[in-house]
């Protein structure tokens, strides 16, 4: 193993990148294979079944293409996310399944995070059938999987993860998608689904560091809901050539993974590992999981959860068990101590495995209570419960009001002529502030792209040689205001302008090209800006001021 970590970065980048590229074209076929098992499944469904189906399908796609708005998750992350997409290397420390299917898809769509988000919009959609399918499959009941549609369609936490940059959207896409092909291999021995399933495996293993010890617990999972034992296909040589090219798939993902998980331990910046994980579990569980939060998920799903579990009947014991086995297992991986911000986006296929189980249990309870008033009431509770987190998860913040002024400062900003735009930056941190954690991620491909002569620096690259042989500008976002606090810290008085954007008013002559006061909306996720009522921003152009020499 020494020896494998000895392998360069940048080789171990490239290695990773070639199977991510070839995985991603083995999943043109076997993505194709599981929709084809999708229909194999619901064709003997009745009619109101698929009607059912198809429905949820449609009113998942109405939401999120024409409801629901596209954000970015939280703080700016999406910008970096984009970035190494369009470059792919280095990896990100994710991973590279996702950003090389961004990669590829960016070879064709604009090189904006807009792409990638309406990629996972379309993909969040396309994946509803692959829920619904497992889950009819794992409780041999297709009205389950049909209310376990409707519930990812309309549920706001899954929404909001599908219209955003959140990197395992991808990753749920094929995980689901191997998952049917994998059940429909245990049913049938088919090799081709076999063979199917294991590609698309491999594909969101290399997608996320949890998924090397998330997937296998799935797939173990997944085979004892079905049986154990009576499965021939997983005692062929075929089986066993498969699992022997998943392992050499996922080397790669998994020294990337050691290697990141050591190097962030040296520095003391991976809590939770070892033994005491294990005695934190209870804490973490009952006090950071994203589904026990009323403001982010509909707590009314969670006694529909409980039900299938805490019912007595001898009949169809094994697969609640099963489903309860896999939220658990989903729940433990994410068992990390996050922000709400990062519950939101991080926890959410914990909260998939969990809404499964409360469809499996609304199913039930509206076989054994017929009368019609208590199943209004029940209708009427889950509404109630979601509204909170619709508030919570869509609620204005200062980070969106940013999206909006870059957007419009690159409408600004010349089009055809060379010019540099001025924008916080990383090396604009405060030394002696914690400010290790602000976000200072800027979308400089909207300034850089082939069809631009612009360039993107920082304010302290700007004050070291300031140029006007072109023209500049100085974009003055919310990141002037912005600094990270330790959770709880109260926010400093006024607006907390940062210096490097003060010192850029007092070098330099600012002339707006737009300027305005913008309402500060305030620690909505995270401890950033400070107790003033408003925020002035714009995007100005620079001028020299007196005494200060330009660099020619």
């Amino acid at each position: 193993m020494g020896k494998l970590l000895e392998i360069s970065p940048a080789a171990l980048g490239m290695l990773q990148g070639y199977v991510a590229l070839v995985l991603l074209g083995l999943s043109l076929v076997a993505l194709p294979r599981a929709y084809l098992r999708v229909l194999e499944v619901w064709r003997p469904a009745a009619s109101l079944e698929k009607r059912f189906l198809g429905a949820a399908i449609a009113a998942a796609a109405v939401v999120r293409w024409f409801v629901a708005p596209l954000w970015i998750v939280t703080m700016f992350i999406g910008y970096h996310l984009t970035e190494q997409a369009l470059d792919l290397l280095p990896v990100s420390h994710y991973g590279v399944g996702s950003s090389a299917f961004y990669h590829a898809l960016f070879a064709i769509l604009p090189r904006d995070h807009r792409s990638l988000l309406w990629a996972n919009s379309v993909v969040g959609v396309l994946t509803v059938p692959f829920y619904a399918t497992y889950a009819a499959r794992m409780t041999n009941d297709r009205r389950v999987g049909a209310i376990f549609a409707w519930l990812v369609a309309l549920v706001p936490l899954f929404i909001k993860n599908d219209n955003s940059d959140a990197n395992h959207v991808p990753l749920l896409w094929w995980l689901f998608g191997g998952l049917v092909l994998w059940d429909e291999a245990l049913e049938t021995g088919r090799r081709a689904a076999l063979a199917a399933a294991m590609a698309l495996f491999a594909l969101a293993t290399i997608a996320r560091p949890e998924m090397p010890l998330l997937l296998p617990l799935l797939v173990a999972i997944t085979t004892f809901a079905r049986g154990w034992g009576e499965h021939r296909v997983l005692r062929t040589k075929e089986f066993g050539v498969l699992a022997l090219l998943f392992a050499l798939a996922v080397l790669p993902q998994a020294l990337h993974v050691l290697r990141a998980s050591l190097e962030l331990k040296s520095r003391s910046s991976l809590n939770g590992l070892g033994l005491s994980r294990l005695l934190l579990a209870p804490a973490l569980l009952l006090t950071n999981d994203t589904v026990l939060r009323p403001r982010l998920f509909p707590i009314a799903l969670l006694p529909f959860a409980l039900y299938p579990l805490l019912d007595r009947r001898p009949e169809g014991r094994r697969h609640p068990a099963a489903l309860g086995m896999a939220a658990l297992a989903s729940l433990v991986v994410y068992m990390v101590d996050l922000c709400e911000a990062n519950m939101a986006r991080v926890q959410v296929p914990g909260a998939l495995f969990v809404t499964m189980l409360a469809a499996l249990g609304l199913s039930r309870a509206y076989d054994r209570v017929r009368a019609p008033a208590y199943r209004a009431a029940a209708a009427v509770l889950l509404v109630g419960t979601a509204m909170p987190s619709v508030s919570r998860l869509w609620a204005p913040t200062n980070e969106q009001a940013e999206e909006e002024l870059i957007r419009e400062a690159v409408a600004r900003l010349p089009g055809n002529e060379p010019f540099t735009l001025v924008r916080m930056g990383w090396d604009d941190r405060d030394p002696e502030k914690t400010t290790e954690f602000t976000h200072y991620y800027f979308p400089d491909y909207l300034i850089e792209r082939p069809a631009r002569k612009g360039r993107a620096i920082s304010i302290a690259a700007w004050e070291q040689r300031p140029r006007f042989d072109v023209p500049a500008y100085f974009f003055a976002g919310v990141r002037c205001y912005a600094s990270m606090r330790n959770e709880g810290t109260p926010p400093p008085p006024g607006d907390n302008q940062q210096r490097p954007c003060a010192r850029m008013d007092e070098q330099f002559v600012l002339e707006p090209v737009f300027e305005r006061e913008i309402p500060n909306r305030g620690d909505v996720w995270l401890e950033y800006y400070g107790d003033g009522p408003t925020l002035r921003v714009g995007l100005y152009r620079i001028r020299p001021r007196v005494g200060v020499a330009s660099a020619r």
